[in-house]
């Protein structure tokens, strides 16, 4: 075999065609007349809104209640917000004391139906103003209190229990 009748065989090509059967131009008119009619009918669903929305079913009637921890809890929170005053004491002796006189963190609450009332020991950075201090803590509480549980502050006292130079805030 020579040269070129290898070349020959090799490049030839094989072609098929695969015939699309023609449809009839009435057939095609008839589909597109269908599909116009449904996508028709689908727009029309999507332009309906339709809210389902559950019944309104009212609360159970009830009560709750708010525990003088977590009323002390927001105080001692919200004091943390004031410059110049320092974190109570956290030791066990402390802390025992606390609870021997109904304290949590130096703070005593009582509470009524719609007010409360906070006794409160703190401690002070040496060269604090203390009556202007005193002021802003008391805003400061009354106001959180208020804000999360709708009562109203009557009375906030503070009492003073520790000057702490500024070297030992952390204690």
């Amino acid at each position: 075999m020579t040269a070129k009748a290898k070349a020959d065989t090799t490049d030839t090509i094989i072609e098929t065609k695969t015939e699309v059967p023609e449809v009839p131009i009435e057939q095609e008119q008839r589909d597109h007349k269908k599909i116009d009619e449904i996508s028709g009918r689908i727009s029309e669903i999507e332009d309906i809104n339709v809210s389902i929305e559950p019944p309104y079913i009212p609360p159970p009637p009830g009560d709750y209640g708010i525990s003088r921890k977590v009323l002390a809890r927001i105080a001692s929170m919200a004091a943390g917000e004031v410059d110049g005053l320092v974190p109570p004491r956290r030791d066990p002796f402390y802390r025992f004391i606390d609870t021997i006189n109904g304290r949590t963190d130096g703070i005593k609450i009582d509470i009524g139906t719609t007010e409360a009332a906070v006794d409160m020991l703190i401690r002070v950075q040496y060269g604090s103003h203390i009556p202007e201090l005193t002021t802003r803590l008391r805003e400061k509480i009354a106001t959180r209190i208020h804000e999360m549980t709708g009562l109203n502050v009557v009375e906030i006292n503070v009492r003073v229990q520790d000057v702490t130079p500024s070297t030992q805030t952390q204690q």
